[in-house]
This record gives structure tokens, sequence and C-alpha cells, in this order.
């Protein structure tokens, strides 16, 4: 499906005069990024698709849009107000299968778009409060005494 594609990490920081083409997947820290990265990209004919995905403690919630149709970022710019909200906590090995889910549902949303499934705005909340924790710490120690026996 996508073997004739191409994908490129920017390592940079996106602004207006950034020139970004395609599917847009925005993996980052902070709101005002998002901002940044809508900014550039909002109602350019060569980028069909927006993904963001965002994750803190035991949440995470994924949108996708086409940044070209105007509805679409106007109910994507509302999940950017920041007013009383508390910043998510940082990442650690507890959110390991938040981060798995998230690459697999990015996948899930390119394989759809790509198949020109019926497209509008996505907004898919994940949500991992009342899972049972545990440490992959603990299971990768379990896992190398098995094979030291």
């Amino acid at each position: 499906l996508f073997s004739d594609c191409q994908s490129e990490a920017i390592p940079e920081k996106i602004t207006g005069a950034s020139e970004l083409r395609g599917i847009v997947v925005i993996l980052v820290d902070s709101i005002t990024e998002r901002i940044e990265i809508l900014k550039s990209i909002s109602y350019r004919a060569y980028i069909p698709l927006l993904i963001d995905a965002r994750s803190g403690g035991d949440v995470a919630i994924i949108y996708a849009l086409d940044p070209r149709d105007q509805d679409q970022v106007a109910k994507y710019q509302k999940t950017l107000e920041t007013e009383g909200v508390t910043p998510a906590p940082c990442a650690n090995e507890r959110q390991i299968p938040i981060i798995f889910q998230i690459v697999a549902l990015i996948g899930q949303l390119l394989y759809l778009f790509e198949s020109k499934k019926v497209w509008k705005f996505i907004e898919i909340p994940i949500n991992y409060e009342d899972w049972p924790s545990f440490s992959i710490s603990a299971i990768m120690a379990r896992v190398k005494s098995l094979f030291e026996k």
C-alpha cells in the first residue's frame, strides 16, 4: 500500500516558512508547537492529512483531520486551547503500552486515508487509567530469566 511513498522526519522547529508536503504526523510535547505547525500547514492544497498524537500519564488522544477543510481546522483549533488545563505528566515505562497503541492507530489512520475511506474529523481517546499497573523492567527480567535456565 505504501511501498512507493517516502517518509521524512524533520528534526527542526516548524515555522510558517517551513516547506511541508504530504501527510503530516505531529509528535511534539507542547500545544505551542502544535499551534505553530497548524499555522504552517492549514489550507495548503498539498497537505491532505494531519495526524496529532498526544499522551501523558495513563491517557492519550489522537486527532486526524484534513487541514484544508475549514470546519475540521476550527474543530481541531478548539483542542489547542489550554486555559485551565493541567499539563500531563511526562512519559515513563508505564506509558509503553499506550505508545504502542498510538503507533498502531496512526498506522490504521494512514491505511484508511490511503484506502480512500470516508474521511472526516477523527478523535480517538485512549484511557489506561483503570488497567493494572505493571513494570516493563520486571517483565523483561522475567523473560531474561526464562532464557537463562
